[in-house]
């Protein structure tokens, strides 16, 4: 390879942490991220994790493992959520906080664990999506609680969602009235709110 076409690889969350953002990476160990509250800011590169496992939950107030993906990759990875740390609602996501035209596809999201406190502004997979996120699963183990302005793949969606599943336990929004002042909930099973993009061959099994 010449320089540029270096493929580097992964084993640590450190590693992970450390990456030059426009590099190719292969991922080789699953990584666990319930014991930092770190996660990556922007990446434009590329990030095969192989089909290995990103583990994150809420316990810093954050479920996020990256803030963006800025024209970047990554794909074939399997994500263990838990959202058992919150006491009070928060405004997250527990993948790619803003996936800023970028690609995010082949990937199981499993929803291991949830409090029942009114999220909002929330989406599973990303909070805001400008690029595209295909071929997924999103397996809601436990329900999904939110009060206004959540998705089980993003909170809102500006370009395209396509070719993936929703399935498993409720999408539980039995604690909107704390979202009494808002005047549009924006609760969906897919996105929370569809804003100039597409959402295609997508199917929800999960009650909303």
């Amino acid at each position: 390879f010449i320089a540029d076409q270096e493929i580097r690889s992964i084993y640590t969350v450190n590693q992970y942490l450390n990456m030059i953002a426009t590099k190719k990476y292969l991922v080789q160990n699953d990584l666990d991220f319930t014991s930092t509250n770190k996660y990556y800011y922007t990446f434009y590169g590329t990030l095969d994790f192989q089909g290995h496992k990103v583990i994150t939950d809420n316990d810093d107030g954050y479920c996020r493992v990256m803030h963006s993906l800025n024209n970047g990759t990554i794909e074939n990875v399997v994500v263990d959520a838990y959202m058992n740390k919150n006491t009070a609602t928060i405004t997250d996501s527990c993948f790619v906080f803003e996936n800023s035209s970028g690609t995010i596809r082949n990937v199981q999201f499993n929803l291991k664990e949830s409090t029942a406190v009114g999220n909002n502004y929330f989406g599973l997979l990303t909070h805001s999506n400008y690029g595209t996120v295909e071929n997924f699963t999103v397996h809601l183990e436990v329900p999904f609680y939110g009060a206004y302005a959540i998705g089980t793949v993003a909170r809102t969606n500006n370009y395209a969602i396509r070719n993936g599943y929703v399935y498993g336990e409720a999408i539980e929004t039995s604690l909107w009235n704390s979202a009494a002042s808002v005047s549009d909930t924006h609760i969906g099973g897919v996105v929370g709110y569809n804003d100039s993009g597409t959402i295609e061959n997508v199917f929800i099994l999960s009650k909303v």
